[in-house]
């Protein structure tokens, strides 16, 4: 079975809609994000019911921020430094004028806009999927066309850094999901050397996975899930963007598998939400990925396997 709602050939229906925006709302809710504000939920819907199309709707956000649209000199990222507009700590990207050739320097203005694209472009994922082998391939394809808009290098693995990448979360191995007490402490992601062939294991043991997925049991299926999506979070293959685009590339997995997800169950708020959130920092801090485990358990609660789908991919 599938979450997708079943509808009739040009019916548009409710369901359906509240499906598409579910599926962006979860992946960026699981970037630490809320819905955004009125406007762009207008937006969001106009999208997800057709009435205009994602181009469209990403213009009209684009015009809203007030931000430069002429697209910097192409660059090459060598190193760490270069994804920052000079003597910032701005990425550089591609909302461009005369007074900002490497793209907007406003954080906040930059961050704002860079979040209300990529969820347009996710509701269009919903609408038209990325059709691929959930390889390698297939994840930079679904990160190039979310942050197409926004990073000359979207779809292109990370440079960098040399030693390992730290972010900071809340304490996901002395406190419980969602703990208001817990501090915040860092977990490292792989140095920008070592991604490739990290990555490479992760996406053949996936395809490895998906061919033996109808003989195994659900336990066994959603335990090696849970692995591999905790190893290609800890991996991090892009500078900017990776759980939004796992998240869409996930839901495509758990589908092949069998065990189809509905998006309702990771949006901000969702208790679900905060155990995952909660699974992935555990399985940085620890290499263990049975908090995973349950939370994908609970999510996929009561569906039954329906096979392969590699064939029909």
């Amino acid at each position: 079975m599938s979450f997708k709602p079943a509808v009739r050939t040009g019916e548009v229906n409710e369901v359906l809609v509240q499906w598409r925006i579910d599926n962006a709302d979860a992946a960026l809710a699981l970037a630490n994000t809320g819905p955004g504000d009125s406007e762009h939920r207008v937006l969001i819907r106009r999208v997800a019911t057709g009435e205009i199309t994602a181009t469209e709707a990403v213009a009209i956000a684009v015009q809203r921020a007030g931000v430069g649209t002429d697209k910097p000199p192409l660059y090459i990222i060598r190193e760490w430094d270069d994804y920052n507009i000079p003597g910032t700590t701005a990425l550089r990207n591609n909302f461009a004028d005369s007074e900002h050739p490497y793209g907007v320097e406003d954080l906040e203005v930059f961050r704002k806009l860079e979040l209300e694209i990529s969820r347009i472009r996710i509701v269009e994922l919903a609408i038209n999927p990325i059709v691929g082998d959930l390889d390698y391939d297939h994840m930079k394809a679904i990160h190039r066309h979310i942050f197409g808009d926004i990073f000359q290098w979207a779809g292109q693995e990370r440079i960098g850094p040399e030693s390992s990448m730290v972010r900071f979360a809340p304490d996901a191995v002395n406190y419980a999901p969602g703990d208001s007490a817990a501090p915040m402490i860092p977990y490292r992601f792989y140095p920008g050397s070592q991604i490739a062939e990290a990555a490479s294991i992760q996406y053949a043991s996936v395809a490895e996975l998906l061919l033996r997925a109808p003989g195994m049991s659900r336990r066994e299926v959603i335990d090696r899930m849970s692995e591999h999506g905790g190893e290609l979070q800890t991996i991090h293959s892009f500078r900017d963007g990776h759980n939004r685009t796992l998240f869409v590339w996930a839901l495509q997995l758990f589908e092949a598998a069998g065990y189809p997800a509905d998006p309702a169950v990771f949006v901000m708020g969702a208790a679900l939400r905060e155990s995952l959130m909660h699974a992935r920092h555990q399985n940085q801090a620890t290499g263990r990925h049975d908090a995973y485990l349950r939370t994908l358990d609970a999510a996929l609660d009561g569906y039954e396997p329906q096979g392969s789908l590699v064939e029909a991919r």
